[in-house]
């Protein structure tokens, strides 16, 4: 075990635990783009080929043509493919190197992959259980008062905390298909408001990342415009997708940073973890699975939690009524001028 593990490995305040992770993201950089790029670029470049066939019907007179139901077919096929690819296969890739690096065991992309491998499919599985679960969510949303009223807020929390904590859970405990999705909970249900608002800080990270794809984004699509030729939209389309690509590259290893700190700082709230980990000669990912887990909760929702969803759908919709409010404002306002 490194000093250096285990001076970080302590209950952490958000800022705290958000340093740390910068810290160990510019640490693994080469290594976390790395395996980033080697899923993300391929499935991007191949990604061009469904958007190219679509806006060659749109450039015909029928649009309803081969081209346009082929690219239809192909975006639904590569965009599933990109999900478990990308938040699959070089997520858990990722984690893997960000949690032995956390614990002093520098390893690089190929051992990352490698020690993966036997993760990766029962995660696939994890992914496509999110999937349904999401799925059932929406349909709980559609049901009167009590969806209305907390669907909203539980997509929010599936979505935004739990899958992504999903990942380092069953790499470092090694957990199966569905017990990975409740051990998450589970943990994810001890400090509720505190993993959410760390969730709330990543996507507001994402959003000022963004700005300057947004900028590039808007440039493009006005020069194509203007132009008004398919040689130039074609070339906003390629522009597009690369900044977007270069802006998933470089953020996604630092979400999975956080997350995966954050799971650690769960388990040493807890569970005790930093005890054990004081105790052992040289830590490893396999010895921190040994360790016994302590269930939170025995109930799958409580009265409480069930509240908290309530509060979070309700704080979304007045959030999103005011940005309404104020982009008509802006609006109204310019249009007098």
């Amino acid at each position: 075990m490194t000093a250096e593990t285990a001076f970080v490995l302590r209950p952490m305040r958000m800022m705290e635990l958000l340093d740390a992770a910068f810290r160990l993201y510019r640490r693994n950089f080469w290594t976390l783009v790395g395996i980033a790029a080697m899923i993300q670029v391929p499935i991007s470049l191949l990604g061009l080929a469904p958007q190219w066939f679509m806006l060659e019907a749109a450039n015909s007179p029928n649009p309803l043509t081969l081209a346009y139901f082929l690219g239809l077919g192909l975006t639904v096929i590569l965009g599933v493919l990109q999900f478990f690819l990308i938040s699959g296969v070089a997520t858990i890739a990722m984690t893997r190197c960000i949690v032995s690096n956390y614990m002093g065991q520098k390893i690089g992309i190929a051992e990352s992959f490698q020690q993966s491998v036997p993760v990766m499919r029962r995660f696939a599985g994890t992914l496509a259980l999110a999937i349904l679960m999401i799925i059932g969510l929406y349909i709980w949303f559609l049901v009167p008062c009590a969806g209305w009223f907390s669907g909203l807020g539980m997509l929010l929390t599936v979505s935004a905390a739990i899958v992504p904590m999903a990942a380092p859970v069953m790499s470092v405990e090694q957990t199966g298909v569905s017990e990975t999705l409740s051990r998450t909970w589970d943990l994810v249900r001890r400090r509720f408001w505190w993993v959410l608002g760390l969730a709330a800080v990543l996507y507001l990270l994402n959003l000022v990342l963004a700005g300057p794809s947004l900028l590039v984004s808007v440039f493009l699509e006005s020069f194509s415009s203007l132009s008004n030729t398919f040689d130039a939209t074609t070339v906003a389309l390629v522009g597009q997708t690369l900044v977007g690509m270069l802006l998933g590259i470089l953020y996604l290893p630092l979400q999975i940073s956080v997350f995966a700190l954050a799971y650690f700082d769960l388990r040493v709230r807890t569970e005790g973890l930093d005890l054990f980990v004081n105790n052992v000669e040289a830590v490893t990912p396999e010895q921190v699975a040994l360790m016994p887990r302590v269930k939170y909760e025995t109930s799958t929702l409580t009265g409480r939690e069930f509240g908290y969803f309530i509060i979070i759908s309700l704080a979304f919709v007045l959030l999103y009524v005011a940005l309404m409010a104020v982009i008509f404002a802006v609006f109204a306002l310019t249009m007098s001028l």
